[in-house]
């Protein structure tokens, strides 16, 4: 029985040999040799990230500029890290054609390029709480921001909690904000993100450079783009082929002139590879070769450490197919995904209950072991909600949306038991209209009673005036305390015939012309859609 294994094996390497040299002659590919051209013009041969940068490069991963040029020293940016982390997550092709979530306060300021990473970003809350408000993609990110980006990639917040108090083993360990220190650690424990003897360095910008290797290392734990990259042994070598043993069988892949070959300490030829020995990672394109890389502890795709301890949020949803699993919100404003052990207990109201009757809304408490859900203790919650009705939407079910006085938005599901009320009168739902104004009593996610008033949402916005533009009646206001949060928000403001401007001197005046650029007004209207129709511009302080 050995022997005809043996034999099969071998039939099935020179069947795949016959059809690579029939292609070679086909298509008069020569003698393999290391590849004498660099990737990108300002990679200098045998850089410490020369193969990281090729490696994800060819991947997709990461990409250069139209010069030819990498940017290797360059700090790369927040909007570059999170689109390297959708790519090297294999959500690519997912996010083409993605909206940019209306949790995201400001889309407009994100470019074209980066709208679908920014959207699936949210989606797959790994941009969530204060960067919901104030991303700042166009700035360098930190080594303490990649961190949390790249940790809530791969859904390692469930531990996050315990892993703050840990000790961290860095001399600068102090200058690590709270919030990313559970991040920072379990990088460290999964040896995707370090520090060095000058400690973790959290306040550094990321080079282009390390972003390519960090990506490297995520890659090798998660190993979401199979279809680029095979990962084994060497198995056999010939003129211009390669033969990899993985754990699917044995592939043989034509080696051409221009393939990248990355020995342990330096780049070399395809004569230099051993087999049997030889580890490699080889990044493919159909049935060629495009770089071999031979490093030590690249082949095995080891698993992102199995995580135990406790998950707290809101339920959004549970998902039965083809995994059962839970999606939570979390306090930070993201979205977190835990797979349901099959013998998972679940309690609501400290009742035990099936899955079905936990409710979105209902808070939870989720006990992990294993990576899994092992119990699942769920509380109704109840509250209310006054705001604006942004929209109602009836399909399988009826949903009413409310923006709340500060713009965040809170849907409801309104159910045959919900009592309506509007001026005074009982209504249907179909009497609600947008722009009425709200009150909304609710238990989870379903509105029991709502008071509704045909009156609009009244705001009052204080701030320093930007921009004016007379002609279309409009002006730009940066709130106040804004610039020292660091928040360059702009709040539009239209004003009307009707609009009283009340000057220094107590003059009042409806010319927007009496209101000028650095002047220190406060703003009273009603919010239509992103923007203040003003009633009432009150000029606090003149322009300095």
């Amino acid at each position: 029985m050995i022997s005809l294994k043996v034999m099969k094996c071998r039939n099935n390497i020179i069947w795949g040999l016959t059809m690579i040299l029939t292609m070679i002659i086909l298509t008069g590919s020569g003698v393999a040799a290391s590849a004498a051209e660099r990737i990108f013009s300002d990679v200098p041969d045998n850089h410490w990230a020369e193969r990281y940068i090729a490696r994800m490069s060819m991947m997709g991963v990461v990409e250069g500029y139209e010069d030819g040029t990498y940017g290797l020293s360059r700090p790369v940016s927040r909007f570059e890290i999170i689109a390297s982390i959708i790519r090297v997550m294999g959500l690519e092709d997912e996010a083409e054609g993605k909206s940019i979530p209306a949790s995201f306060r400001y889309p407009a300021s994100v470019p074209t390029w980066a709208q679908k990473y920014v959207a699936m970003g949210v989606i797959q809350g790994i941009i969530s709480g204060d960067d919901l408000v104030s991303f700042r993609g166009g700035e360098p990110a930190k080594r303490f921001e990649v961190a949390e980006f790249v940790g809530k990639a791969i859904e390692l917040s469930v531990a996050t909690e315990q892993k703050i108090i840990d000790v961290l083993p860095y001399v600068d360990a102090e200058d690590i904000p709270a919030r990313a220190r559970g991040y920072v650690s379990l990088l460290r424990d999964n040896g995707i993100m370090e520090g060095s003897e000058d400690g973790f360095r959290p306040l550094a910008n990321v080079t282009r450079g390390e972003m390519a290797a960090l990506m490297a290392r995520l890659d090798e734990k998660i190993n979401k783009l199979p279809h680029k990259a095979i990962r084994g042994t060497v198995n056999q070598v010939t003129q211009s082929t390669v033969t990899v043993k993985t754990p699917e069988g044995y592939e043989t892949l034509i080696v051409d002139d221009d393939c990248l070959i990355f020995l342990k300490d330096g780049k070399g030829a395809l004569s230099d590879l051993t087999p049997p020995s030889d580890e490699v990672l080889v990044v493919k394109e159909g049935f060629r070769a495009k770089l071999i890389d031979v490093n030590s502890g690249i082949t095995t795709v080891s698993p992102i450490q199995k995580l135990s301890g406790k998950a707290y949020g809101n339920m959004v949803s549970i998902n039965y197919y083809p995994q059962l699993e839970i999606i939570i919100s979390t306090s930070d404003g993201g979205r977190q995904t835990i797979p349901i052990s099959d013998d998972c207990i679940i309690e609501r109201e400290k009742e035990e209950v099936l899955l079905k009757d936990i409710l979105p809304g209902d808070k939870v408490e989720i006990t992990i072991e294993d990576g899994k859900g092992a119990e699942i203790l769920a509380v109704l919650t109840e509250g209310n909600t006054e705001g604006k009705i942004k929209e109602i939407i009836i399909r399988d079910k009826a949903l009413l949306t409310v923006i709340g006085k500060n713009e965040e938005e809170h849907s409801f599901e309104i159910t045959s038991n919900t009592k309506i009320r509007k001026d005074g009168t009982t209504v249907s739902l179909l009497d609600l209209k947008a722009g009425d104004y709200v009150d909304v009593e609710w238990e989870s996610s379903f509105a029991t009673k709502v008071y509704a008033e045909s009156r609009p949402l009244r705001e009052q916005v204080t701030g320093k005036v930007t921009q004016v533009n007379t002609d279309l009646s409009m002006l730009f206001i940066s709130r106040e305390g804004a610039i020292e949060d660091g928040d360059h928000e702009q709040t539009v403001v239209f004003a009307s015939g009707g609009t009283r401007i009340v000057t220094l001197d107590g003059t009042v005046s409806t010319r927007l012309s009496r209101v000028k650029t650095g002047d220190k007004v406060v703003v009273v209207g009603d919010w239509g859609e992103g923007f203040i129709e003003a009633q009432t511009i009150i000029i606090l302080g003149a322009a300095e």
